[in-house]
């Protein structure tokens, strides 16, 4: 008798138990793998992913050497680059003066509104290029750099220990201990990620090299441009405003650079000027003005180095910086010169308005196509004459700038300001400074803001 909890399942058709008592044919199958198969299956399971893992274990390890070898390779060529750079941008400073040789190199540059020098010293023991900076204040004063003015110290690495290690590594050794298989899958991963990652970057550094090189040459070009157009100059005796300041901007290929002309003869010569025109620079002081005039750094070779004078400060030279030059003769183009200038000569408020009236022309504005012009130092007089009515201490305060030979017309010593654009997107500025000599105009300065 058969229990009421009993119940009798149907089998399907061509289903019979075998002499065990089990039964044979599709019902078994239906109910899941035996404990024999799936063993079997978790093994085979297990080694595909302990190849898996393996294979992407030792692709992932060899992926970090090759980018430690690159990393470090950029570190390399960022230094060198930042040491040509800084080469580029010596200064012939005789206080501080070139040093060199096979572990040490020393010479001074302009940054930052200072002279500094620059030191870099090559540690062999911990393949280390160490670089340090030195204020020209400190050098001379041998004084202490205090703890805001601290030398910095930078380091660079060279011949990265991984760039080692990466060599060590050998496809023998690889081929050993992992097998074909596991090579061949190995560089299938260091192939795909050196195309997908390190190709990216290496584009990326290369393109950084051609742009920062386009920026130089579009900076030469820009240069030899003004060159060219100084020498095809028809008026060559006179110089304006509006003749130098005007933009000037050219297209070349990719790029395309924007420069103006700044006259180093609208300023006053430091090298050259007495005591008294310095003392009516804006923001000068009597007392800084004679150290000036007396300073043991004279000629100066920049105007930065009035700092190193006791009395100049960040403050004062900031006031009087756009005002001096250390090019040229003295003489100062009276076409050009600022109030600022023009104040510091000599002149007086009322015959400075009349010569800022004159210069501008009939619109009022400076700078424009119909700006009036002084010709000739000889006709400064008669041209202001002409243009109103003077007084007599305004025609002697004229008469003695010319007997002192500071007038002049013309302009010499050119500041070339440059910014260029590399696939319509701004890249470095340049100043260069030009000065004229037998054979042409040269450089004299050349400087990457």
């Amino acid at each position: 008798m058969r229990s009421k909890n009993s119940r009798q399942v149907a089998r399907p058709p061509g289903h019979q138990k075998n002499h065990w008592g089990l039964e044979t044919g599709n019902w078994r199958l239906s109910r899941g793998f035996t404990f024999i198969e799936l063993l079997l299956s978790i093994s085979i399971l297990s080694i595909v992913m302990l190849a898996v893992y393996s294979a992407f274990a030792l692709g992932i390890n060899t992926y970090q050497r090759f980018n430690a070898v690159n990393l470090n390779e950029r570190k390399v060529v960022l230094g060198l680059e930042k040491i040509g750079d800084e080469l580029r941008q010596c200064l012939d400073f005789p206080d501080i003066g070139f040093e060199g040789n096979k572990e040490k190199l020393s010479f001074p540059v302009a940054a930052d509104g200072q002279i500094v020098k620059i030191n870099y010293s090559f540690d062999s023991e911990k393949n280390f290029l160490y670089r340090q900076e030195q204020t020209q204040r400190e050098i001379l004063k041998e004084e202490e750099p205090s703890e805001k003015e601290s030398l910095s110290k930078e380091f660079l690495s060279f011949l990265c220990p991984a760039l080692n290690n990466l060599s060590e590594v050998s496809l023998r050794t690889l081929w050993k201990k992992n097998g074909a298989v596991l090579i061949v899958t190995i560089w299938v991963l260091v192939i795909l990620v050196i195309l997908g990652g390190g190709l990216a970057r290496v584009v990326k550094w290369v393109g950084y090299l051609e742009r920062r090189l386009l920026a130089v040459n579009l900076a030469k070009a820009a240069v030899r441009w003004m060159v060219l157009e100084r020498e095809k100059d028809l008026t060559p005796e006179y110089d304006s405003i509006y003749e130098l300041q005007k933009k000037r901007v050219k297209e070349l290929g990719r790029g395309k650079f924007v420069s103006s002309i700044v006259d180093e003869e609208s300023k006053i010569n430091i090298n050259t000027a007495t005591q008294e025109l310095l003392a009516n620079l804006p923001g000068m002081t009597p007392e800084a003005a004679k150290n000036i005039y007396e300073s043991k750094f004279k000629p100066f070779s920049l105007i930065e180095e009035v700092l190193l004078i006791e009395g100049i400060t960040e403050e004062k030279f900031s006031s009087f910086k756009g005002f001096i030059t250390v090019y040229g003769k003295g003489k100062v183009n009276i076409n050009t010169a600022p109030p600022e200038v023009l104040r510091s000569l000599g002149l007086k408020e009322d015959l400075i308005e009349i010569i800022e009236r004159f210069r501008r022309g009939d619109d009022g504005e400076l700078a424009t196509e119909d700006d009036r012009i002084f010709e000739s130092t000889g006709s400064i007089l008669n041209n202001l004459q002409e243009f109103t009515i003077l007084s007599v201490e305004q025609s002697q305060q004229i008469i003695s700038l010319l007997s002192k030979n500071l007038l002049t017309v013309q302009s010499e010593n050119l500041r070339v300001d440059i910014q260029t654009e590399v696939d319509n997107k701004p890249n470095k500025e340049f100043s260069v400074v030009l000065k004229p000599e037998a054979e042409g105009m040269r450089v004299v300065r050349w400087e990457e803001k």
